[in-house]
């Protein structure tokens, strides 16, 4: 795999009294490259993707500057032009309770719960005449409750995904006797494996597979509509189109509204009743009536896209460790407005380093905003960026970190109450 490199912005920190802009800080592009370091994978066995994912962090609505740092682009073989993704420079630790390091640092702890695959075991029997039945059957006993002991992949409905740009870095998630809350993924590209002409990249098969159809260049349109009707052949339930359309930086779709929508109309709506078709994913970031961005623009897109089928929206937000969960939750309870009752999806959301954070300070975000979504009756389905090495996969990139361990399974069904409305 190529290189990748993020792109971000920086924001204000919304609920300070006074905090200038600051941009993020380079060290956010450590995990990304992390992900490209392939060689000494040791989850899963066959071989990786080769497309690099999309994403950026964005501003708070409120943000008059912006920093930005450009995304490297790979191209598949087929020549399609997908570009690299920011990630929250935040180390995952090795349990749920980490250390007070600073995200910029790495641990190397594994998890207990490994990845290993479900394991087929041979039942050896004695060659010696004087074995008898009673050695062979407790010999039998004893592997079988070995491998029965072994996680197996189990496909569950809860609402978590994960963004990805390694298959193989699904399989510790939506294991038996995790309580795991993942149950679908993507990875800004058409097909699970994204390395063209393989077919098996050891992709979690409890796993769910969303398509997204990343933006209008020639050579992914033309394979799109054979892709998608092979995805939902397998399974897929719900296509995504472009990939944050109304951002033009490196990893951004960068499609005006009138754009975006004779595209939507051409290339997804023929899907309408196949599967669940969403809406471009916007940025959490503000625009003006003549250049919009953000909720502004998904406005825009769905009033304009007549006869569209538009059965979900799709979010995409980042901010400091200061505006958090509150600042995540009147996000999605502002786009309730927008999205006249259809579901909401959140395919990127995490925190920015505008202001450094721990891992103990990453975790507590997301079990204060993980619960809250899980309890949303409209928000049908969320991914933390990203199921990457540093992140949901430990630095060594060989099993799944303490903030992995966190996503994968906590749950809090104590009541929720709105922090911010």
């Amino acid at each position: 795999m190529s290189s990748r490199t993020a792109s971000s912005l920086s924001s204000n920190d919304p609920s300070a009294a006074s905090s200038s802009s600051s941009s993020i800080s380079s060290s956010i592009l450590s995990s990304a490259s992390e992900v490209s370091s392939s060689s000494s994978l040791q989850i899963g066995s066959s071989s990786s993707p080769s497309s690099s994912t999309i994403g950026s962090v964005v501003s708070s609505p409120s943000a008059s500057s912006a920093a930005s740092t450009a995304r490297q682009t790979s191209s598949q073989s087929a020549s399609v032009a997908i570009s690299a993704s920011s990630a929250p420079a935040s180390s995952a630790a090795g349990s749920q309770t980490s250390s007070s390091s600073s995200s910029s640092s790495s641990t190397t702890t594994s998890s207990s719960r490994s990845s290993s695959r479900p394991i087929s075991s041979s039942i050896r029997t004695s060659s010696s005449s004087s074995s008898s039945s009673s050695s062979r059957n407790a010999s039998l006993l004893s592997t079988s409750s070995v491998a029965s002991a072994a996680p197996t992949p189990v496909r569950n409905f809860g609402k978590r995904g994960l963004s990805y740009n390694k298959a193989n870095l699904t399989t510790p998630f939506s294991l038996s006797g995790q309580g795991s809350q993942v149950s679908w993924a993507y990875d800004w590209y058409y097909a699970p494996c994204t390395t063209p002409g393989v077919n098996d990249c050891n992709f979690n098969p409890a796993l769910e597979f969303v398509p997204l159809l990343y933006n209008n260049d020639p050579n992914l349109l033309s394979k799109w509509p054979a892709a998608a009707q092979i995805a939902i052949d397998n399974g897929s339930t719900a296509l995504m189109s472009f990939n944050e359309p109304d951002y033009c930086i490196d990893g951004s779709a960068c499609m005006n509204v009138s754009t975006a929508v004779s595209f939507h109309q051409q290339y997804m709506q023929p899907f309408a009743g196949k599967a669940l078709i969403g809406a471009p994913a916007v940025t959490n970031a503000g625009g003006t009536d003549a250049a919009p961005v953000g909720l502004q623009y998904l406005q825009y897109f769905l009033g304009n896209c007549t006869g569209c089928t538009i059965d979900f929206i799709n979010l995409h937000w980042y901010s400091n460790k200061y505006a958090g969960a509150s600042y995540l939750e009147s996000h999605i309870n502002s786009a309730r407005a927008i999205a006249a009752g259809r579901p909401i999806w959140i395919t990127e959301f995490g925190l920015n380093n505008e202001f450094s954070y721990t891992d103990a300070e990453l975790q507590a975000f997301l079990q204060k905003a993980m619960p809250w979504m899980d309890q949303q009756p409209d928000v049908a389905r969320y991914a933390y960026f990203m199921d990457a090495p540093g992140i949901l996969i430990n630095s060594a990139g060989n099993a799944i970190s303490g903030t992995g361990i966190v996503y994968n399974s906590f749950t809090n069904n104590t009541r929720q109450l709105n922090a911010y409305t």
